[in-house]
């Protein structure tokens, strides 16, 4: 993602080259690694937020927790004993910050792939997890994962009867993670606004808003102005969820 996020920073500023990025890439990553080829807030010009992504936190489908406060109480019953599986270091700054939340003291454990990493969870080789609600769909509604909660700023249709980390009063500090269109700096307002005038309505289509429940994300549109105080809100809780995590940049 460094790669082709860099790569747009320095296309040329026609509308024709556009960037589709997550919120790690614009509010993660200036504190993840020590030195990026792009700003996020110099080399952009934001046209629009489409989409929420939210990551879940997740027992095996035959797990004892049945709610997060069942997760909470056996943690902190046990401290240091239960494990928790991510499978990146935006994934474990999340679920650090959920412990830290929640008060308990668990072991990380740190995976390469999101697969693998879910392989072991509904396995029960380790107790908890953190990953995007997209990669787990499937496996919930099979029963071989259970979804405790969720970040994100509304519940989603797809896990209506899974609570936010908000509801529960977990949310260490506010966080959304999503998906914007950029078009590099420099980019004529009047096409910019075009683009973003299309990509919101886009987002508000009935084919999208079916897209996006599909993947286990939801519509979230708004336009780049309100995208920019976006990346600003979401860089100071990652670098606050960074620090209480204890990762140092790469």
């Amino acid at each position: 993602m460094v790669v082709a996020t860099d790569y747009v920073s320095k296309a040329a500023p026609d509308g024709y080259t556009l960037l589709l990025s997550g919120s790690g890439a614009m509010a993660a990553n200036p504190f993840l690694f020590r030195k990026l080829p792009y700003d996020p807030m110099k080399d952009f010009a934001p046209v629009a937020r489409l989409s929420v992504l939210p990551i879940a936190v997740i027992v095996p489908g035959n797990s004892p927790y049945h709610t997060a406060g069942d997760l909470i109480a056996a943690a902190r019953a046990n401290p240091g004993k239960l494990n928790f599986a991510t499978s990146s270091t935006g994934y474990r700054v999340v679920m650090t910050a959920f412990n830290e939340a929640a008060k308990i003291n668990a072991v990380s454990v740190p995976y390469k792939a999101a697969n693998a990493m879910m392989t072991d969870v509904m396995g029960g080789m380790v107790d908890y997890g953190g990953v995007e609600v997209s990669a787990i769909i499937p496996h919930v509604q099979s029963g071989k994962l259970r979804a405790l909660a969720i970040t994100g700023p509304n519940r989603l249709p797809q896990l209506k009867d899974v609570p936010t980390l908000r509801e529960l009063g977990l949310e260490r500090f506010p966080l959304s993670t999503w998906v914007g269109l950029f078009a590099p700096a420099g980019t004529p307002q009047p096409i910019v606004d075009k683009l973003t005038r299309l990509a919101v309505q886009f987002a508000t289509t009935p084919e999208a808003m079916a897209h996006y429940q599909a993947r286990g994300s939801a519509a979230y549109p708004a336009d780049g102005a309100e995208l920019r105080k976006n990346i600003v809100a979401d860089q100071k809780s990652w670098k606050q969820m960074i620090t209480v995590a204890g990762i140092q940049p790469e």
